[in-house]
């Protein structure tokens, strides 16, 4: 399936699908107005440039506790921003896109996503992370499942695909199923898309920054990482994705770069 742009060319990304976008106007997600209401859907809620209502679901005792018990370990935060590596090159840096859902790459730390996590102290890599977004929203950086996949399952041979994109601060504990958290995209677009948000894996020493999705079966597929159209999104197959969305696909690695 391809798309005609303005100017006569064929789009067969994944990005020129959706129905909302234009490669040519800047169509702003959020917006802010000044007016609070406990009682709006979250689709107006994010309209508004307002905080998402919390899931229902995420009620148990079990993520109560985890909410509410602070890790008595001392931690260290870091703040980093995500370098985009082909091989040994780099492709830019991790930014949020005001017209999409999941992130486009720019050539310049400056412009880029700051995001944070944190360790106990003299730790020097973590796993089943968060990663907290540097914005007054304290939105997490999460994984959410695509527009067009099939499910919320990855894997070998299957063109599913992951937005990298903002969820409820709430979250979803490490190692749990893909579960109904609202995100950017899920809330503005009214699609009831899946998501995850404690999948980061760290490591400081490598400077590297891997995750690990989990299919609604509980099993682990390889989680992998890839750019087409200068956007960047994660899967299990990066060649089913490009045999859906015949464009150009490039397999990435994600690096670590602290901002002091």
């Amino acid at each position: 399936m391809a798309v005609t742009l303005d100017d006569g060319s064929q789009c067969m990304a994944e990005i020129c699908l959706d129905p909302n976008y234009s490669p040519r106007v800047k169509r702003q997600v959020t917006s802010t107005m000044p007016i609070y209401r406990k009682d709006l859907p979250n689709a107006q809620r994010l309209a508004r440039g307002l905080p998402l209502k919390p899931p229902t679901r995420r009620t148990s005792s079990v993520i109560a506790a985890r909410q509410a018990q602070p890790s008595s370990v001392p931690s260290t935060t870091y703040t980093v921003v995500i370098q985009v590596m082909s091989g040994s090159s780099s492709l830019g840096y991790v930014a949020t896109d005001p017209n999409y859902w999941t992130p486009l790459l720019v050539p310049s730390t400056s412009d880029a996503l700051h995001l944070s996590f944190s360790l106990p102290v003299g730790a020097t890599s973590g796993s089943q992370l968060d990663l907290t977004m540097g914005d007054a929203s304290g939105s997490l950086f999460g994984l959410v499942e695509g527009r067009d996949s099939t499910s919320a399952d990855i894997g070998t041979g299957n063109f599913n695909y992951l937005y990298l994109d903002p969820v409820s601060p709430l979250g979803s504990p490490p190692g749990s199923r893909p579960a109904d958290i609202p995100s950017k995209f899920s809330t503005a677009s009214g699609l009831n898309k899946l998501a995850e948000s404690s999948v980061w894996n760290v490591d400081l020493v490598a400077e590297a920054l891997t995750a690990q999705w989990i299919n609604t079966d509980g099993t682990s597929p390889a989680t992998d990482f890839f750019v087409q159209s200068n956007h960047l999104y994660a899967g299990g197959d990066a060649n089913a994705f490009h045999s859906r969305f015949p464009a150009p696909v490039t397999s990435v690695t994600l690096n670590l770069v602290q901002v002091l």
